[in-house]
């Protein structure tokens, strides 16, 4: 997972790669870096090299490059997951660590982070925080008039990466055993989250509670280019339906 692919991404696809494609990213990372085919980056990957002991004062190590480089993914999202965390509960009023379990078992059996209007409102500002850590603040819209909300552009996928980290930490909370916290299977807990989110927000031109999916968007201005590809080139000049016309902004 490219932290800067995970924040530019237009699709869901690109945005979040399974693990086969995460490992073809890694060796195609390796071919540009250290100038191989891939061919060669193959074997460096599964060739033992001494690394340093995390000690320092053992005896060197031998591993295979693949194995730490897999690994960066989980660190990664162990880092992300706090930076979301902060921002959704300071968002709900409510401290992750002081949560008492009477109050996280109600936010889960009511699915109140994805239900509730606080819960939604919250995911905003949350969302908001995973994009400017991959450097991609330029997704996120500050309000320009007293009365409006920040706007978060993301896809699908990322957005259900961070209610995915927030039911996680409603899990611990609750002190049970969680089927969407972050680890193992990370894919099918992303699409589960997404199924939920798909069934309970009612999207306005791809559009709510401050975020908007650019899945969506893109797909429907695919669908308009060819509605209106007989007016195209009489609006060309006037730069009439670019990738930055979002459907919310009309």
């Amino acid at each position: 997972m490219r932290a800067s692919t995970l924040g530019a991404a237009n699709k869901s696809l690109d945005a979040l790669p399974d693990k086969e494609t995460y490992r073809d990213l890694v060796l195609l990372e390796v071919q540009y870096k250290l100038n191989m085919d891939e061919v060669k980056g193959q074997v460096w990957l599964s060739t033992a090299i001494t690394v340093p002991s995390r000690g320092g004062g053992d005896e060197p190590l031998t591993a295979r490059p693949l194995f730490p480089l897999l690994r960066v993914r989980a660190h990664f999202l162990q880092a992300l997951k706090k930076r979301v965390l902060q921002d959704f509960f300071t968002a709900i009023g409510v401290s992750p660590l002081t949560m008492t379990m009477s109050t996280a078992i109600e936010w889960k059996e009511k699915d109140k982070c994805i239900k509730s209007s606080i819960g939604r409102k919250a995911l905003v500002p949350a969302t908001s925080a995973a994009l400017v850590s991959v450097g991609a603040g330029w997704r996120v819209f500050l309000p320009t008039k007293v009365g409006d909300e920040p706007v978060v552009e993301t896809t699908l996928a990322v957005f259900s990466l961070v209610a995915t980290l927030v039911r996680a930490s409603l899990d611990d909370a609750a002190n049970t055993t969680g089927t969407h916290g972050v680890g193992e299977n990370l894919t099918e807990k992303i699409t589960a989250e997404q199924a939920r989110i798909e069934q309970n927000w009612t999207m306005e031109n791809n559009f709510q509670h401050g975020i908007c999916l650019i899945d969506g968007a893109m797909e429907e201005l695919a669908r308009r280019g060819t509605a209106e590809g007989t007016r195209a080139s009489g609006t060309a000049g006037r730069g009439e339906g670019t990738a930055g016309d979002f459907p919310h902004r009309e």
